[in-house]
């Protein structure tokens, strides 16, 4: 390979550099989708920062396998990905039958910044409740909605799918994606409105 055909030193091939960009430009949405996905048991034992760098580097490893034909692919695929780790480890812990209240609980970083604003984005509580209050409020109303409640919840608002790729996640109509997304919100809203929802 001659000097002109050589890449840079230290610079990523164009279909890595356009993949970084696209993980950096969903980071706060995917956190968010972590988090919510995660649930309360899961997020008690293992950090949202590590299981979203793990669903990155799994994106770079396997990025052989997608084309990245528009952004809703990129994030049908991210989000499934991110939802396959959340299942697997919830497996794992199950599996090996740990006994969580002698675990120490994780602590997170406390910039959570990204996440409250996602979470905000369809949720829109009120008040001037601190980043980490705020989160914990919304987060203990999400983990007392039915499964299918947050599942299209965080398809829908959160890794911002449309509704007609939701519509095929699920195995439903498009008008039963937006009645159901109409339902779920309305009950996470009604939860909200409650003076101290339990904390997840």
């Amino acid at each position: 390979m001659s000097e002109a055909q050589q890449e840079p030193q230290g610079e990523l091939p164009l279909a890595d550099q356009v993949l970084g960009q696209l993980l950096e430009q969903h980071a706060g949405g995917l956190r968010a989708f972590v988090r919510l996905r995660s649930g309360p048991m899961l997020r008690s034992l293992e950090s949202t920062s590590d299981l979203v760098q793990s669903v990155c580097r799994e994106v770079l490893l396997h990025r052989d396998r997608f084309r990245f034909p528009d952004q809703d692919g990129f994030r049908h695929w991210l989000y499934t990905m991110a939802a396959r780790k959340i299942a697997n480890r919830v497996e794992y812990w199950h599996a090996q039958k740990r006994d969580v209240g002698r675990l120490a609980a994780v602590e997170e970083a406390p910039d959570l910044g990204d996440v409250l604003r996602c979470y905000r984005s369809f949720c829109s509580p009120t008040g001037e409740l601190r980043t980490a209050e705020e989160i914990a409020r919304i987060e203990g109303a999400f983990s007392q909605l039915p499964e299918h409640y947050r599942e299209v919840i965080t398809l829908s608002r959160i890794a911002g799918l449309s509704t007609e790729a939701v519509a095929r996640e699920l195995g439903r109509s498009e008008d039963s994606v937006r009645m159901l997304l109409f339902r779920a919100l309305a009950r996470l809203a009604e939860l909200l409105e409650r003076p101290n929802p339990p904390a997840a």
